[in-house]
């Protein structure tokens, strides 16, 4: 799944513009799959198979998308995915800037 993926991006010790682009990724992944209507359990456990020193960054997103509610229409969904991921990205780089 594209989280395991991303695991690998965050887990490398990337320079913080990396790793805040990373941040982005995982934000837009992890607002697909809510808006999609995976259940917090299945996206935990998957953030629990991750490695250790990204499960808890992993764990924060999947419940911060959940304060998120999902939308009907697909602009809805997508505009919900494309601030999600911003405001991970942004949250990124004000705390590395």
């Amino acid at each position: 799944m594209k989280i395991l993926l991303l695991t690998a991006m965050l887990s490398t010790g990337a320079v913080a513009d990396d790793f805040c682009k990373s941040m982005y990724s995982l934000g837009e992944v992890v607002m697909q799959k809510r808006q999609d209507g995976v259940p917090m359990p299945d996206l935990m456990d998957i953030a629990e198979q991750s490695d250790e020193s990204v499960t808890p960054i992993i764990k924060s997103a999947v419940a911060a998308a959940f304060d998120t509610p999902r939308f009907n229409g697909s602009e809805a969904k997508r505009r919900a995915i494309s601030e999600f991921a911003n405001s991970l990205m942004l949250a990124c780089i004000r705390a590395n800037g």
